[in-house]
């Protein structure tokens, strides 16, 4: 299978997959090897979603050294957004900019970047952040030192809420320990992780702890490609002391590549003891998960392709302990968007974007029922300055939800893609 995920989910929007999407330093301010998935059928939808929801644009990025393409979810520290782009913020990283950690309130207000990354030994186009007791820990999907093709295998790095003392804690180094890492979640002090894959093509990514305190990383798991899954592009979750995450790529047969499988669903102990709960099959079951969610027993989550016919997708469930799995939602295309990304529980609805489709083509905001699979789009971007392919999840504070968009906005200074609409990308609201 090709590392880079964008030939097997048809979209590169995660900023995991930075790395196998051109890395940080195109010499471009926007990412040229972002691909929309190709175009979702129009014909197959049943009816038209309704479009309720009142979307507020917060902060169109700038590019340069404000920063473009923002990535990862949007962390919510007392009424404070903090979130990275993958670009922008300097002249570095062959021209891109090695990418940024910024912040802005719930308003809208007091836009701030907070750090420019620097590429190299620093670390370049972040991923996302957490708060671990005050302090912001987060990783790089590249740099960090020469490994990795040359563009460095990524970190995980630490910084005080006002972007002061930041520190890069662990640099990976690819073959030995994984590359490209995803966010991460703390469980009492450690941090646990995900890597998207290694330093030569055999490696098909692990699972990693690591000390906040002292910077000590362990390897818990070697993905080995097969039926145990292959290219983790998410971190996992945590749920009673246990470990629940997906892999893109393995599981099983089908989806074509030289490691099949249409990706997993699995659970491993905090040391590192893995257990495939579900294998995607394809077709109308769904194909390469994205992140996941628990709620009440059970673990949710989407898929970027599969489902209906047009492989626009789907919403899924997977008991936690039996592994049955049940398609809630197949997705349509069109209308009804397409190729959606990650989801949160929010009293029982799954709130979550498609980076296509909808009435502009230019993505969706979607709710499914966790019990019923209804679905309803919630908002359809245009691609002007409301944005466009929504990719990176979303984030709910108070009943709101609040998210980034890839691209649009509405400015001109990020260089324009061909297919894609202008702008560097947006920090958005959503009452829905």
């Amino acid at each position: 299978m090709d590392r880079s995920l964008a030939k097997v989910i048809g979209a590169c929007f995660s900023a995991a997959l930075v790395a196998a999407c051109g890395g940080a330093g195109n010499g471009n301010s926007t990412p040229t090897s972002f691909a929309p998935p190709p175009a979702a059928s129009q014909r197959s939808f049943a009816r038209q979603p309704s479009t309720s929801g009142a979307e507020q644009i917060l902060y169109p990025f700038k590019g340069g050294k404000d920063g473009a393409n923002p990535a990862a979810v949007l962390l919510d520290v007392t009424g404070a957004l903090y979130g990275t782009t993958v670009y922008g913020g300097g002249s570095g990283c062959a021209g891109s900019g090695c990418g940024t950690l910024f912040m802005v309130d719930l308003s809208g207000k007091g836009y701030r970047v907070l750090y420019r990354f620097k590429g190299g030994a620093d670390g370049a186009s972040p991923v996302g952040v957490i708060d671990v007791n005050g302090v912001l820990y987060g990783t790089t999907s590249a740099g960090g030192g020469s490994g990795c093709g040359g563009g460095g295998c990524g970190t995980v790095f630490k910084a005080g809420p006002s972007g002061k003392g930041y520190r890069v804690v662990y640099r990976f180094k690819g073959s030995t320990d994984g590359a490209s890492p995803d966010s991460m979640i703390d469980v009492n002090g450690t941090l646990y992780g995900a890597t998207h894959g290694g330093d030569v093509p055999s490696d098909f990514g692990t699972l990693f702890a690591m000390n906040s305190s002292t910077g000590a990383e362990s390897v818990l798991y070697n993905f080995t490609g097969g039926a145990d899954g292959a290219y983790p592009a998410y971190g996992p979750i945590e749920v009673n002391g246990t470990l629940y995450g997906t892999t893109t790529a393995g599981g099983g047969s089908g989806c074509g590549s030289s490691k099949p499988g249409c990706g997993t669903v699995f659970t491993a102990s905090m040391s590192g003891a893995e257990r495939v709960l579900y294998s995607f099959k394809g077709g109308a079951d769904g194909a390469f998960p994205y992140s996941v969610v628990d709620v009440s027993g059970a673990i949710y989550g989407a898929t970027n392709n599969g489902g209906a016919s047009c492989n626009c997708g789907t919403v899924f469930k997977v008991n936690r302990s039996t592994g049955a799995e049940k398609v809630l939602y197949r997705f349509k295309g069109g209308a009804d968007g397409g190729y959606p990304t990650s989801s949160i529980d929010v009293g029982g609805e799954l709130y979550g974007a498609t980076t296509t489709g909808g009435a502009g083509g230019d993505g969706t905001v979607y709710a499914v029922n966790s019990v019923t699979g209804a679905e309803s789009v919630l908002y359809s971007f245009n691609g002007g300055s409301d944005g466009a392919y929504p990719g990176n999840g979303l984030t709910n504070v108070s009943s709101a939800l609040y998210g980034t968009t890839v691209v649009g906005g509405g400015g001109t200074a990020c260089k324009p893609i061909s297919g894609f609409p202008k702008g560097c990308g947006t920090v958005f609201k959503l009452v829905p």
